[in-house]
């Protein structure tokens, strides 16, 4: 079953996905359309790949303070069916966003049943990107405890 967009959540002034991730298919970050104030400067003509991906905030997860703009991450299905990525803001690392990635990982725990069972934070030395902190559901056996 797709997911449907949580109709009460809009992008509005967020731009996260593209300082953090770019124009999909390329590795320049930002994204070389991104506007700084402004947003995409080529909104109207968008990739179609742009035009069809959205964080998971927009499909409900987490509260509306969890905006990936409001604390400095974007969370996106992981690359291992059933996993959740957290990409963290390379230039926001403060006590402030660890503090708001934990609220939104107490939510994901205490709402939907998820645990951190992997953290690496990647540098441009590892390879290109954003940090990242991956996520799955409960272990087998536990669902519902």
């Amino acid at each position: 079953m797709k997911q449907q967009l949580d109709p009460t959540r809009e992008c509005g002034s967020c731009t996260e996905c593209c300082t953090l991730h770019g124009l999909a298919g390329e590795t320049e970050r930002p994204c070389r359309f991104l506007v700084k104030g402004i947003g995409c400067g080529i909104h109207k003509t968008r990739p179609e790949s742009c035009r069809t991906w959205y964080c998971q905030w927009r499909y409900g997860l987490g509260l509306d303070e969890h905006r990936p703009d409001r604390i400095g991450v974007v969370p996106h299905p992981g690359t291992v069916p059933h996993t959740l990525r957290l990409a963290l803001s390379p230039g926001r690392r403060t006590a402030e966003q660890v503090d708001s990635i934990f609220g939104l990982l107490h939510w994901m725990f205490m709402e939907k049943g998820l645990l951190a069972v992997w953290v690496k934070i990647r540098t441009e030395c590892d390879e290109p990107g954003p940090a990242h902190i991956e996520l799955t559901g409960p272990p087998q056996g536990l669902e519902g405890h």
